[in-house]
């Protein structure tokens, strides 16, 4: 997020590799660094692209004027970024001011690309600030598409402060990534630099390596330790379900054994008792039948002999 209150020098929103470097294809150019080329074209869906790039890193809740790093020839020239400059103001234009033509080029400078001297005092002398008044007293944000050494925009930073800015901002769509060419001295240092780098990281495999070997031998043996503890604990639970079961199937016998002596006593007891029942009801008839049996006799007695 770009913030008007921070000590940051120059924010960047993206890399730039160049189309070419030394006359050949650069294999690093990307789809960013195109984009910024065809900014340079003014080609629409590329200002519409970084319009809406730069709008998610300002805090749009701030006031401030928005201004323009001029191209390399003199004059009101508008590039790709001065046109996605002047629609970001008029996105907003109750807090942002259109200041993109405030700072011009007053002198032609060669290009960077082309071998121009691009050092602080170049700037300086080639550009200028007119229309002061959108920028007096206010936040300024200072924009270019592409920056390499930075020294554009901290002399157009400088410049404005000058005229009355209260604060400037600077941001560049892209910095230019530099390549370097090196020679056998320093590709025997970095070849060195490399070996060294292979032998630690061999230490460190060596020293990882068997500190994973120590942990696994401590956490196996922490693994059979427990394993034997839960076997020995298993084995206990199981002797003593097995006692339980003994010592349950013990009581159970005993007890079917009362109960089948119990039974068998009362079965015994209500044999006994119904035998004597029985018993007693038979000499009871037969009492019954020997007494009809007399006094049957004693009728037929009388019958035969009345007198």
């Amino acid at each position: 997020m770009i913030i008007f209150s921070d000590s940051k020098d120059i924010y960047y929103l993206r890399n730039y590799h160049p189309l070419k470097w030394q006359g050949e294809e650069n294999d690093c150019f990307d789809y960013f660094s195109e984009k910024i080329l065809e900014l340079k074209n003014k080609e629409k869906t590329s200002m519409d692209f970084w319009f809406e790039e730069l709008k998610k890193h300002l805090k749009m809740d701030e006031s401030f004027a928005i201004a323009v790093v001029p191209s390399h020839s003199s004059g009101n020239q508008v590039s790709g970024i001065h046109l996605v400059a002047q629609k970001l103001a008029k996105s907003l234009p109750e807090k942002i001011t259109d200041a993109t033509l405030c700072l011009i080029r007053v002198k032609n400078i060669d290009r960077l690309s082309t071998g121009g001297n691009r050092e602080l005092d170049i700037h300086f002398e080639s550009m200028k600030v007119i229309n002061l008044e959108l920028i007096q007293n206010k936040n300024v944000l200072l924009l270019d598409d592409v920056s390499t050494t930075g020294n554009s925009l901290r002399a157009g930073k400088e410049l404005l402060l000058k005229a009355g800015a209260s604060t400037v901002k600077c941001v560049a769509l892209g910095k230019t990534v530099t390549y370097y060419d090196f020679d056998d001295l320093v590709y025997e240092k970095i070849g060195r630099d490399a070996s060294g780098c292979f032998h630690a990281i061999d230490y460190w495999e060596i020293e990882e390596h068997e500190k994973i070997c120590r942990d696994a031998e401590e956490s196996h043996f922490c693994t059979c330790q427990e394993a034997e503890d839960l076997q020995k604990q298993i084995k206990d639970e199981v002797e003593y379900a097995r006692d339980a079961i003994d010592y349950w199937e013990i009581e159970e016998h005993e007890k079917i054994c009362r109960d089948a002596e119990e039974s068998h006593f009362c079965i015994c007891q209500e044999a006994e008792d119904l035998r004597k029942q029985i018993k007693d009801e038979v000499e009871y008839a037969r009492d019954q039948i020997q007494r009809g049996a007399h006094y049957s006799h004693l009728e037929l007695c009388f019958i035969l002999n009345p007198g």
